[in-house]
């Protein structure tokens, strides 16, 4: 049996992102088993949320602005473009 792989996006509104259609898309052209929602996820809130989405097997998430900047100061790899716009 294969494991769902769980994936989502966060931001503040979030309600109007096409994100999770897209994922999911692309996820049923691959074979992807996968779960992506979108979350509503106010800045206050971003790290409590990002530590549980992975604490409970979150494999990748995206985020909207101004989250980029909070995900920018927690991601643990950074390419070059991201170190200089400091937002991911």
């Amino acid at each position: 049996m294969s494991t769902v792989d769980r994936y989502a996006v966060f931001g503040h509104p979030i309600s109007h992102s096409k994100s999770p259609r897209i994922h999911t898309l692309f996820a049923e052209q691959t074979q992807q088993l996968l779960i992506y929602e979108a979350q509503d996820v106010p800045a206050k809130a971003f790290d409590k949320a990002l530590d549980n989405f992975f604490e409970q097997g979150g494999k990748g998430l995206n985020c909207t602005v101004p989250l980029k900047e909070l995900a920018w100061q927690r991601a643990h790899v950074l390419s070059e473009r991201a170190h200089f716009s400091k937002a991911v």
